[in-house]
């Protein structure tokens, strides 16, 4: 339930869909905090892998070049062999110059239609090689290099002479004063037992110039998986940016990006608020994180309509984060969060309010989100709705010491008994006879003033303290109302009720107590849902002993009313500023009296606190609410 009046938004410029906040903040060489060892080990395995591979597709095409080179030069040997014969080395004194002249020309065309750069003939005669045919390049007709009949080849390897005993091809890289070649001789054998050899020879250049091209075709492979796998990373580093940065639920940047903005702002002085949106753990555990989400972006989208061109980010579940410069100051951004339109719902279907609660600070921008936080915390604690960091800084010491001075006054009214009980009759609206006393304590200081609850309940962090002063007023209540029929109630907390000790006390009481459905003890809502189990197991064992239990300071509507309906409760106490609106909201009054069908069918008391006019008893008593408290029934006092 919403019980906030609603409030003037602040004007807001008209929205500029272009930059985003980085742009203005001069956010530019972000690197997102990717896993590197394992991007890292990924981008190792898959270059050796491309390197294995391009380098084994290398040699298979070099393999399969020199397979077709050698292929292609015994070809051109046998080519050779077929055009001069056998008969042409049967009778080798019978060749006229004519005929040799004419085998060099066809061996010349063969030589160029095969594409190598000579086809021969050789015949051994101890210890030389003689020529018997010849093909000729146009270089050597130039340079009138022609080869004639048996003309001795000199520069003759012994892989070459080697050859004319060998019985299959011999392959030979060999240079001469014709150039680098590699060779193929292929020995033939006359009827007569003489060996002739056909060979041919291509440039080492030619041969080079084929590995170079399956060189470039590794390296056009190498080069496209390379380029591929930039593509593939550059794709992944986007993608991981964004998702990083981005909180998938709403759209909105995330923690992450807002420190990364801080990190790289042009300006190293700005103004920063942490907002909690209080009830949004309450509608996640009620409607599901669907509908949370949802809200968190409608929370996130009034906001951005009025930091523009800064950016609204999610820091937690129900966190978010305001960013404006130091120009704007940090009381714009407490007003924005004042002027939030609580009372109205903030999502439709169905209807949901929230209040929202902010730490502000200011400065450095290396230390402005954790000062935010601490001023945020000291908010919550605070029950304030919006705390400045440096305005704590500066209360701090003073508010320490007055926290000192009150932490030693209640101990020393423990010790001395100081604690005085103070009453607040809470009437039935079916039996204006019927009341119940709410008791509360108080504290004597050492001159006899009266100290208010609200003083020295905020100090009261040490359970121990707090347990002293709640067994102090359960014994002063025992003795005031032990003689009588009056119906009576307590607060106590998970601390207390769970410390046991405190416990034992309790249960004796109950035990020695005339009539132990008198007495009720009351939980704090805050205190129960954090605690739901335990204190569901601690209200049973109450009952049981006879005692009544009730939970106070409702204020979340029908969020957690489900979860609170099923503890065995005898009451339901709403929060005390729920009378506020009362005349002016209509919806809540309705809301009122639907709970209030709810708690009567269960057999459960609603009670409404701070009922300060006759009017809005009469519209509390007529939407079935079973008590009232407040001024208008009666102030709380020492005496009944």
């Amino acid at each position: 339930m919403n019980t906030r009046s609603i409030a003037q938004p602040l004007k807001a410029k008209s929205r500029q869909p272009t930059a985003k906040a980085t742009q203005f903040l001069g956010l530019t060489g972000y690197t997102s905090r990717l896993p590197v060892a394992w991007l890292v080990l990924a981008s190792f395995i898959f270059l050796a892998a491309l390197s294995i591979y391009v380098i084994a597709n290398y040699y298979d095409t070099r393999r399969d070049i020199m397979a077709r080179i050698d292929a292609q030069l015994i070809n051109a040997a046998t080519s050779a062999n077929v055009i001069v014969g056998k008969k042409y080395h049967e009778s080798p004194e019978q060749i006229t110059p004519a005929e040799f002249k004419q085998k060099s020309h066809a061996l010349t065309e063969l030589a160029r239609a095969l594409n190598v750069e000579y086809v021969y003939t050789m015949v051994l005669k101890p210890p030389y090689v003689h020529f018997t045919a010849s093909s000729y390049t146009r270089e050597d007709l130039k340079l009138n290099r022609l080869t004639r009949y048996q003309d001795v080849y000199s520069e003759a390897s012994i892989t070459l002479k080697s050859a004319f005993h060998s019985t299959e091809p011999v392959f030979e890289i060999a240079k001469d004063k014709w150039g680098h070649f590699k060779s193929v001789f292929i020995p033939f054998v006359l009827p007569d037992g003489t060996t002739y050899i056909a060979g041919a020879d291509l440039t080492i250049h030619d041969l080079e110039s084929r590995l170079q091209e399956s060189v470039m075709d590794a390296a056009i492979d190498a080069s496209f998986f390379f380029v591929m796998f930039l593509v593939v990373v550059s794709l992944y580093f986007m993608y991981y940016k964004k998702t990083l940065t981005t909180d998938s639920r709403t759209g909105f940047g995330n923690r992450i990006a807002l420190e990364q903005a801080l990190k790289y702002s042009k300006s190293q002085h700005l103004c920063l608020s942490v907002v909690w949106v209080k009830e949004l753990e309450d509608i996640i555990s009620f409607y599901g994180t669907e509908v949370g989400d949802n809200v968190m972006a409608k929370v996130m989208s009034y906001f951005g309509e009025f930091t523009h061109p800064f950016e609204v980010y999610r820091l937690t579940t129900s966190k978010i984060a305001l960013v404006t410069s130091i120009e704007n100051g940090e009381h714009y951004l407490a007003n924005l969060t004042e002027s939030f339109p609580c009372a109205k719902p903030i999502y439709d279907a169905p209807h949901l309010y929230v209040n929202l609660c902010a730490g502000v600070a200011k400065g450095n921008c290396a230390l402005l989100l954790e000062n935010a936080f601490l001023a945020l915390r000291q908010a919550q604690q605070q029950n304030t709705q919006v705390c400045y960091f440096d305005s704590q800084l500066q209360l701090n010491p003073q508010q320490q010491s007055k926290n000192l001075h009150l932490t030693r006054l209640l101990q020393s009214a423990c010790e001395s008994d100081r604690i005085i009980p103070f009453f607040t009759p809470r009437k039935a609206c079916h039996d204006h006879a019927d009341i119940q006393y709410h008791c509360t304590a108080r504290v004597l200081n050492e001159r006899g003033a009266i100290i208010d609850a609200e003083h020295f309940y905020p100090v009261m962090k040490q359970p121990k303290l707090r347990a002293q002063i709640s067994m102090k007023l359960l014994e002063l209540c025992v003795t005031r109302f032990r003689k009588s029929n009056h119906a009576w109630s307590m607060q106590l907390s998970h601390s207390e009720i769970a410390d046991a000790e405190y416990f034992e006390y309790i249960s004796q009481i109950l035990r020695r107590y005339p009539q132990p459905q008198l007495i009720t003890f009351e939980f704090n809502e805050i205190d129960v849902l954090k605690n739901f189990s335990d204190m569901s197991l601690m209200m049973q064992s109450l009952k049981a002993k006879g005692a009544n239990v009730a939970v106070t300071g409702v204020n979340s509507g029908f969020l957690t009313i489900n979860r609170i309906l099923k503890l065995p409760l005898d009451a339901i106490c709403l929060e005390a500023s729920i009378c506020e609106n009362l005349d002016e909201d209509e919806m809540l009054l309705s809301s009122i009296e639907y709970l209030a069908s709810h708690c009567n069918a269960k057999r459960i008391d609603l009670i409404v606190p701070c009922v300060a006019t006759s009017k809005q008893a009469k519209q509390l008593e007529a939407a079935g609410v079973a008590r009232l408290e407040g001024s208008w029934i009666g102030k709380a006092s020492g005496h009944l």
